[in-house]
């Protein structure tokens, strides 16, 4: 018998086992010594009857001899170290208690162990295990017999031990990095305008969207002014030459201002990391070319080239970068997300972290935007601008705006020349405004003449025009040319695009913009230019995500612009805002009904250079029917298809009364036609093409309506139909200006208004109320 003792009093871990073959003990060797002996004995008895049973029964007791010197190898998978003289016993071991069958459990001090019999002796054999609840385990059938129902013919073999681990190269653990959880970079994902690496917020690794996550501005500005309208001889740049120079159009910083401009991003400090450790800024291939990142170094910003590194000096503080957008959102190729990535080394040793960031969307104004500037004319537009550009001047000082004219141009259509927009970003002191006067895809200013071929185009107003539009750039204001087309067609101009204020779903609104139909062209008319505006500026709102334009139909009118037929008032409604149209119906209305009240020979209008047109005349031969029962029955369709994109009803609509003629040319030798199935054009100036100046006053170019017992009725009709809304309406001369030459206010004006920061946090995305 052997006899263990516990590791705590001889030293010796109890999984070892005496190899009793070494031992000496005298009981093992007096127990072999006899076995062998009997089984000589055994043989020679033997010997006389049979020679193999003596060779068989000495060798079974042999055997038996072997077993209880070796010791027990059948658990020992994975084997220990023990001292000389001692073998490693797996059934002992805490390590390795899988074996269904235990061997030599330890006895406390001072006892005795249980003689061990071997795993593999067929002689004894271990004692079943009690069933639960102490029912008896039923026993197996014997050969040549069936079960009893409930069992089964074979039992159950006993469930494999585990093989043993192969050995091989450990596979690395995240807890083995020292890098691990140490490596972040974030960008202000919270909007409150810093990138703080303590702030769980700002590490939120989801994509930014319009409406969270961190933002960027395209850096289109001129925040210190260098950006030249003269080259060196002092001679005014053209266009192509004028478009080349922005904040974006360098690698460098341009002042405190300009820094403003770029948005936070910060890498965690590193305290930790070895001298051999470094980092390196990745952008994510798409945005490569649309953005530049900036490092502060010693209090300086400099250029972060791509793959340029950061020490390990650098990053055992945090290490503050800027991001500035050199490009728009355009179309589908790239979608304005930018995913920054920190890759830091460390003795072998590799970790990553993210940050995303996404280009502010540039959204439009809208008429609920207190307005602020009014671009005008200048005296250089015509030989009576100044006049009109004077009255404007009066009307800004009672509407509480600022009138000034669009530089020293002479653009008469300043609305046509650039749609003015905006992107916000968020800073610590409060939003900070990109303005973006986007350039209409067009060139505009150059005229040829068809009976004078070989003259070279005239351009000396696309000179003045976009002189005037890039001395708008400076601090905060950028100008954004992404057009292709060098023509200069009506749909692609600045008064077809206008803006419905914040609706449901939409807290920036949605953009309005005309096109053609060629069902709807009418019979009479040439049409020579596109059917749809720029696909370019299409593709760029559409882009934009935040305002889904939405498509009218124009072809009814002579210049097709969306501004001659649609505009919006502030209201006190549920929307805030009311659609304000033109409604030809009611303006026929008005002069059939005079007409009837025997105020057929009156003046159409009482302007002094409109004598001659009289409501009979206007009337005669049904020829006013055709025209405008056309175009109301567009309009009602262009209605339908907005009550349908935004829920509004009849109820959020004002029709305000126009009147229209058919398109004449004064040039054609055939003369002119005033029956004519053609396009429509102003016969009375148009009411709806006018500003809104604030929430309680809207400006509108003088009516000029016939006079009868001292009022202009046509007049009062526009004024009860602007009162639905509440707005007061003022009034200015465009006659000799504007109207004359196919147009209106809205038209000859460009507005800048307040701008709302509808999508950053904090910022209320209710209906803004226009000026006070």
């Amino acid at each position: 018998m052997n006899v263990l003792t516990t590791q705590g009093q001889t030293g010796i871990p109890g999984y070892c086992l005496p190899d009793l073959s070494k031992t000496g003990t005298v009981a093992q060797t007096v127990a072999i010594t006899a076995l062998l002996l009997a089984a000589l004995g055994i043989a020679l008895i033997l010997m006389r009857k049979s020679k193999r049973a003596a060779l068989a029964a000495p060798l079974a007791l042999a055997l038996v001899a072997v077993g209880i010197n070796m010791p027990d190898q059948a658990n020992a998978s994975t084997p220990k170290t023990c001292p000389k003289g001692y073998h490693y016993e797996a059934s002992l071991d805490p390590d390795n208690q899988k074996a269904p069958q235990k061997h030599g459990a330890h006895q406390q001090a001072g006892t005795k162990e249980p003689a061990q019999t071997p795993a593999t002796s067929p002689e004894i054999k271990p004692a079943p295990s009690p069933e639960p609840n102490g029912t008896k385990k039923p026993a197996t059938p014997k050969p040549g017999t069936k079960p009893a129902p409930g069992q089964t013919s074979e039992q159950p073999s006993p469930k494999p031990l585990p093989a043993p681990a192969k050995p091989g190269k450990p596979q690395p653990r995240p807890e083995d990095n020292p890098l691990a959880g140490k490596v972040l970079i974030v960008s202000d994902a919270n909007r409150d305008g810093k990138a703080n690496p303590e702030d769980p917020a700002d590490q939120n690794p989801a994509a930014a969207t319009a409406t969270s996550g961190a933002v960027f501005l395209a850096n289109l500005d001129d925040s210190a002014k260098r950006c030249p309208l003269k080259n060196k001889a002092g001679k005014p740049l053209e266009l192509e030459e004028l478009r080349t120079c922005s904040d974006a159009n360098d690698t460098e910083i341009n002042g405190a201002e300009d820094l403003k401009d770029l948005a936070p991003l910060t890498i965690k400090a590193i305290p930790t990391i070895s001298e051999q450790g470094s980092g390196k800024i990745k952008l994510d291939a798409a945005s490569q070319k649309k953005v530049n990142l900036f490092i502060n170094r010693n209090g300086k910003w400099e250029h972060l080239k791509e793959g340029q590194s950061l020490s390990a000096k650098e990053l055992r503080q945090n290490v503050q970068l800027r991001l500035e957008g050199i490009d728009v959102v355009k179309d589908q190729s790239w979608d304005g997300h930018v995913t920054v990535t920190l890759e830091v080394t460390d003795g072998g040793h590799r970790a990553t972290s993210q940050a995303h960031l996404k280009a502010a969307p540039l959204i439009t104004q809208n008429h609920l935007q207190k307005l602020q500037t009014l671009y005008t004319l200048t005296k250089r537009s015509g030989h009576f601008s100044g006049r009109l550009t004077s009255e404007i001047a009066g009307l800004a000082s009672k509407a509480a705006f600022k009138a000034q004219p669009f530089g020293d141009s002479r653009e008469v259509w300043v609305q046509d020349s650039f749609e003015p927009m905006y992107q916000v970003m968020p800073t610590e002191n409060g939003p900070r405004i990109m303005r973006v006067m986007l350039k209409t895809d067009q060139v505009r200013g150059v005229y040829t003449y068809e009976d004078r071929p070989n003259e070279k185009p005239d351009a000396t107003d696309k000179t003045s025009i976009y002189q005037a539009l890039y001395g708008l750039r400076g601090p905060g204001v950028g100008i954004l040319d992404i057009g292709k087309r060098q023509a200069n067609y009506t749909l692609d101009s600045g008064g077809n695009i206008e803006t419905l204020p914040p609706m449901p779903g939409y807290p920036a609104g949605r953009i309005l913009m005309g096109k053609r139909t060629a069902a709807n062209i009418p019979a009479d008319a040439e049409e020579n230019e596109p059917l749809e505006p720029s696909e370019s500026i299409r593709d760029f709102f559409t882009a934009q995500k935040v305002q889904k334009p939405i498509y009218l139909d124009t072809s009814f009118l002579s210049v097709g612009h969306i501004d001659e037929m649609i505009t919006t008032v502030p209201a006190n409604t549920k929307l805030g805002w009311k659609l304000v149209v033109s409604s030809p119906q009611a303006g026929l209305e008005i002069f059939k009904k005079l007409q009837a009240e025997g105020h057929g020979k009156e003046q159409l209008m009482s302007h002094e250079g409109a004598q001659g047109n009289t409501i009979d005349g206007a009337l005669e031969k049904g020829r006013a029917d055709w025209v405008n029962g056309n175009a109301e029955r567009i309009i009602q369709k262009n209605i339908d298809i907005i009550k349908k994109e935004t829920g509004i009803t009849d109820a959020d609509i004002i029709r305000v009364p126009v009147f229209y003629r058919a398109e004449v040319d004064d040039d054609d030798p055939n003369g002119v036609n005033l029956d004519a199935k053609t396009y429509a054009a102003d016969f009375i100036p148009n009411a709806v093409n006018g500003v809104v100046a604030n929430n309680k006053t809207f400006i509108a170019p003088r009516q000029f309506g016939p006079v009868i017992g001292g009022k202009d009725l046509y007049q009062e009709a526009v004024e009860k139909a602007f009162a639905q809304a509440g707005m007061k309406v003022l009034y200015a001369d465009t006659y000799r200006t504007l109207y004359v030459h196919g147009g209106e206010l809205h038209c000859g004006t460009n507005a800048i208004r307040e701008a709302t920061p509808y999508f950053l946090k904090g910022a209320s995305e209710a209906n803004p109320t226009a000026g006070k």
